[in-house]
């Protein structure tokens, strides 16, 4: 488990405050000065300390060791990766909470992927949502009424003239761009948070010019048909 002198280290390579650390973990600042002095700490607030600067750029290594993290990369491909970028968006989210944007949706293709995975990834992400801070907005076509997460999502329409058919996905501080082709799919990740909240402003920017959808078509939409 990482050290006090880590915490310290960690705090200020990306230039956290105390108050900052003890407000992301959800303690207060006392028993946080508490932590970076040396004292006891329980093994959960520890983790959660750990995870929450991981989350946030850092990598810890042995003998007090600690450093910002490089980019990291990494593709997936079919259907078996497509599951594991599934199962990655809900670790991150499941660990640190936060939002999910995900734009230039055609969730037809998300559910064809899915395949009889889709019960699962549904289930687990609305039990998640009842017990983890996080929230999803989705951005579909103009005039697409295929929403197949209403429960706990937000959907606006992207006009048609501004709408691409290359989806990107922001989670955490990752980003991933996916590419669907007719008998394939690959999904980029890459994991830098600068990179992750530059296209998280972009994002903002489309969700903020992007239509309301009328709550009629909301309820006239499509109902899932499992691939």
């Amino acid at each position: 488990m990482i050290s006090s002198h880590q915490i310290k280290a960690a705090r200020a390579l990306i230039d956290w405050s105390q108050q900052d650390l003890a407000d992301a973990i959800e303690v207060s600042l006392p028993t946080l000065r508490n932590i970076e002095k040396g004292g006891d700490a329980k093994l959960v607030t520890l983790k959660k300390i750990k995870t929450t600067l991981e989350v946030n750029g850092i990598e810890f290594g042995v003998s007090d060791g600690v450093r910002r993290r490089s980019t990291v990369l990494r593709t997936l491909e079919g259907q078996e990766g497509y599951w594991k970028f599934y199962d990655d968006v809900y670790e991150t989210v499941k660990e640190s909470g936060g939002e999910i944007l995900v734009s230039n949706v055609d969730e037809r293709e998300f559910d064809k992927w899915l395949g009889d995975r889709w019960e699962i990834q549904k289930n687990r992400m609305l039990d998640l949502s009842n017990e983890q801070d996080f929230s999803i907005r989705i951005l579909v076509k103009e005039g697409d009424r295929h929403f197949t997460v209403p429960e706990y999502a937000d959907y606006k329409w992207t006009p048609k003239d501004r709408f691409s058919e290359i989806p990107f996905y922001v989670y955490g501080n990752k980003l991933a761009i996916i590419l669907f082709e007719p008998d394939n799919v690959s999904i980029s990740i890459i994991d830098n948070p600068k990179i992750a909240g530059a296209y998280k402003k972009q994002f903002d920017v489309m969700w903020d010019q992007a239509i309301i959808i009328p709550k009629d078509q909301q309820e006239a939409q499509d109902k899932h048909e499992p691939s």
